[in-house]
C-alpha cells in the first residue's frame, strides 16, 4: 500500500474480517503483521499521541501504515512515521482503522503500537 492515499474499505479485504481488537496477526506475505485499533481516549490522536506513534514507529526498520476507516467506505492510508499525516487524520476516540507494517521487525513494532494504542496513549 502507498502512503498518504483513500482506498476503500474493499481494498483492505481480509484485514477487517480476521482477527480481534488490538491483536497482533500474520499476513500470510513474509514479514507482513496487521492489527485492528480504535482510539480509546478522549481527545483522539492529537499532536502528543501522533509524535509518541511516529517515534515508536520510527525505532523499526518496517514500513507502517495507519489506515483509518471512514464513515463514508473510505480509508485514508497514512505513514505511521510522519507526525503531520498522523495530526491531520482526524481520529477522534471511537476511530476504527488497521495498523500494517511489512518488514523484518513488524510483529515486534505492531506489538509495541498495539499496547500504545489500547492503552489510549496513557490518556485515558
Amino acid at each position: 500500500m502507498t502512503n498518504n492515499r483513500k482506498i476503500t474499505v474493499q481494498e483492505l479485504g481480509g484485514y477487517l474480517s480476521k482477527g480481534e481488537l488490538f491483536e497482533v496477526n500474520e499476513d500470510g506475505a513474509p514479514n507482513r503483521h496487521y492489527a485492528k485499533f480504535e482510539i480509546l481516549n478522549e481527545y483522539g490522536v492529537h499532536a502528543r499521541p501522533a509524535g509518541l506513534i511516529a517515534g515508536v514507529s520510527g525505532r523499526y526498520d518496517s514500513n507502517i501504515n495507519l489506515c483509518k476507516i471512514n464513515d463514508e467506505g473510505s480509508v485514508n492510508v497514512m505513514n505511521a512515521k510522519s507526525i503531520m499525516g498522523l495530526m491531520s487524520s482526524q481520529m477522534g476516540q471511537g476511530s476504527e482503522g488497521v495498523l500494517i507494517a511489512e518488514g523484518s521487525d513488524s510483529k515486534e513494532c505492531l506489538e509495541e503500537l498495539v499496547l500504545f494504542f489500547k492503552s489510549g496513549f496513557g490518556e485515558s
